[in-house]
């Protein structure tokens, strides 16, 4: 019975043995080639950890229940023995109860005992009790553990630097410890904020830390179709569809997966205009602010002109291309302003910007501004008639009205006797002139008393 311990002992002993290295060698590989597929997270590292140490602690409780605690008697080894040669039958057993001194009766036959012993002993010496303990077990399980730590000794000396990383993932599945991945990404920004259902390009790079070089790459929308693209060199370049709603784009080359978190929005928009025009000094008018309603902007001539706006999100930049000559614009949040250009000639405005997120508008805002001239101001006496003939010491009462697109500043009556020199300059009397109240009176009307008398116009002289 002691060949059938001793090997029944190793038997058991390198089945507890392979049992745990199988479990700690098996929970890492499966971690080692999980993170080949994704970030494995901590649940899943914790879970691979506890179940090597769970099987390596129930290796180790199995095997000294069965050699400490629960070790095996001789009538448990010959009760093995005989489901191995049962034509012994019962007679092993009862030879091993009869050789217990504790067992046997009061009354007993040495002699007979000894002559029972020596016939199964006999016959039980031409038997091989070492094939009572079957090895296939045990050499099952050494396959699987040899295979394991085969498997994971090339790990370690093809790729050494994701075979330790994942050594200590597993070793601490708690710990933030980042995933090493056999291609790298590098490039790729984490957040796109894009223009709400336009095509739209995301570019990056791939870094190769092995022997494993993917040729292409993929990436996919929310839970949309998986796309191709080929890799050119080291550079990765897609091109994905119009989006309007917000998502993630999984970019995936190799093992190495990258996530950019997709903001579709408006393109920002003109939301108003206004010009602050500066007229031409003679006029001595304050500086004008008009809102830009269409795309023509009449200005006077030798006025100057700036534009102050608004759009619909925070500027970055913005410039305005008068005549094909670009210059900035000063910005500050959505508001931007422009430089002041001095009206000679017409002149085409085209105004863009460049929002936070590196967005432009949709098409530059077009303005046309076109140069005019002052007119004249227009005077208007009412039903007057062109002609007319009144008495040396009448009264002549004249209602006076004056339009002027840029106000009024004075109005009077001046008259020249006809056949003087056209050399001669008007008369012109304090009394026939009238001032108006301010500079921006667009319209004027005033009443004057024309007496030749007072004036000095003889008798049987034309006027006009």
């Amino acid at each position: 019975f002691a060949v059938v311990e001793r090997r029944l002992w190793r038997v058991e002993t390198a089945m507890a043995v392979c049992l745990a290295a199988a479990g700690l060698f098996g929970s890492y590989l499966v971690l080692f080639f999980s993170d080949r597929l994704w970030d494995s997270p901590g649940w899943l590292r914790l879970g691979l950890l506890t179940a090597g140490i769970g099987i390596t602690v129930g290796s180790v409780i199995w095997w000294m229940s069965r050699w400490v605690f629960h070790r095996r008697d001789t009538r448990a080894l010959a009760r093995l023995v005989q489901r191995r040669y049962r034509r012994l039958g019962d007679r092993l057993l009862g030879i091993v109860e009869l050789a217990d001194e504790k067992k046997r009766p009061a009354i007993f036959s040495p002699s007979l005992y000894r002559a029972a012993i020596g016939q199964v002993a006999g016959e039980a010496l031409k038997l091989d009790f070492k094939q009572t303990v079957n090895p296939r077990p045990a050499r099952q399980r050494a396959v699987v553990a040899a295979t394991l730590v085969a498997v994971a000794v090339a790990v370690w000396g093809i790729i050494p630097q994701a075979g330790w990383n994942t050594l200590k993932r597993w070793g601490q599945p708690v710990a933030d410890i980042p995933r090493h991945t056999l291609v790298g990404l590098t490039g790729f920004t984490n957040e796109m904020v894009v223009a709400r259902g336009e095509p739209f390009d995301v570019n990056g790079a791939v870094e190769y830390r092995s022997f494993w070089r993917p040729a292409t790459a993929w990436h996919r929308f929310n839970e949309s179709k998986p796309v191709r693209a080929d890799i050119a060199g080291t550079n990765v370049n897609f091109t994905v569809s119009g989006q309007v709603e917000d998502g993630d784009l999984t970019v995936n080359v190799g093992d190495a997966r990258h996530e950019v978190a997709v903001r579709p929005v408006q393109r920002p928009a003109m939301r108003e205009l206004h010009a602050r025009i500066d007229l031409p000094a003679y006029l001595q008018h304050p500086v004008r602010n008009e809102p830009v309603q269409a795309a023509y902007l009449p200005v006077l001539r030798g006025s100057t002109v700036s534009f102050q706006g608004r759009v619909s999100r925070e500027l970055q930049q913005a410039q305005v291309t008068i005549d094909e000559v670009a210059r900035l614009m000063s910005v500050r949040d959505d508001n931007f302003s422009s430089p002041a250009h001095e009206v000679g000639v017409a002149s085409h405005f085209a105004f863009t910007w460049l929002d936070k997120y590196d967005l432009a508008g949709a098409a530059a805002w077009q303005l046309n501004v076109e140069a005019i001239d002052d007119l004249a101001p227009r005077p208007d006496l009412g039903t007057l008639g062109r002609d007319l003939a009144i008495l040396e010491t009448e009264v002549l009462e004249l209602n006076a009205t004056v339009r002027d697109d840029y106000g009024v500043k004075e109005t009077g009556i001046e008259w020249r006797a006809l056949g003087q020199a056209e050399e001669t300059p008007p008369q012109i009397a304090a009394a026939l002139t009238a001032r108006a109240k301010g500079t921006q009176e667009t319209e004027f009307e005033t009443g004057f008393h024309f007496s030749p008398a007072v004036l000095g116009i003889g008798k049987d002289t034309t006027v006009e």
